[in-house]
This record gives C-alpha cells, sequence and structure tokens, in this order.
C-alpha cells in the first residue's frame, strides 16, 4: 500500500507537469510498469508516455522536454485508474470484459501492444 499511495501522489503532480525530464519519465513509467504486471489491459495507456521517452533519446539528461497532449492522456488514465486499485488487481465483471476492453480502448487514440 505504500508504493501504490506514493505512486497515487506521483501521478497527483504529473497531472499538473508541463515538461519533464528524462530521468522523472523513466521512474513514473517504471512505477506504472510494476503496477501493468497486475492490471489486465493496462500497458496500452504506457505507449504514448513510452513514445515522448523514445522522442527524448537525443536530449542532454537534465533537458526537460514538454509533456505532449497525448502523454497526458494516459497520466490522465492512470489517475483515474489508481483511485480505485486495490492493489492486488483489477477488479472486474467477467461478464462485462468485452465492454470494459472496448471502453478502455476508445479512451486512447494510439495503442502500443508492448515494447
Amino acid at each position: 500500500p505504500e508504493k501504490i499511495q506514493e505512486l497515487r501522489v506521483d501521478l497527483y503532480r504529473w497531472a499538473r507537469k508541463t515538461t519533464a525530464v528524462r530521468q522523472e519519465l523513466q521512474s513514473i513509467l517504471g512505477k506504472l510498469f510494476w503496477v501493468s504486471r497486475v492490471v489486465r489491459f493496462s500497458r496500452p495507456f504506457m505507449g504514448r508516455l513510452l513514445q515522448l521517452l523514445r522522442d527524448m533519446k537525443g536530449l542532454p539528461n537534465n533537458k526537460k522536454a514538454p509533456l505532449t497532449s497525448e502523454s497526458k492522456k494516459d497520466i490522465t488514465w492512470w489517475s483515474k485508474y489508481m483511485t480505485t486499485f486495490n492493489g492486488i488487481s483489477m477488479m472486474y465483471n467477467d461478464e462485462d470484459n468485452s465492454q470494459s476492453l472496448e471502453q478502455l480502448m476508445d479512451s486512447t487514440s494510439a495503442v502500443y501492444a508492448g515494447d
């Protein structure tokens, strides 16, 4: 629960950020990967953040890069999701899986199957 609360606080801060350095982005992505190990269908909501990290490749480590409106959508999804995450697994109704997945996919314009 401590790690989960820390991520919730981080996401709250990220929702208000407009720029980030590479290390900050790597840190939040590491935490999101940790959660995604137990949260079904969550990896697509890291795709735009991962793309932003790839786009920062040539920048100096301390150079701030603007957060794109698209990458902010991933942060928004995670912020909303983490308010209900129980720390163990995603709670869902088996009968609604296809609808839930469809709703998840509608929430993002770019889906990445994995890197």
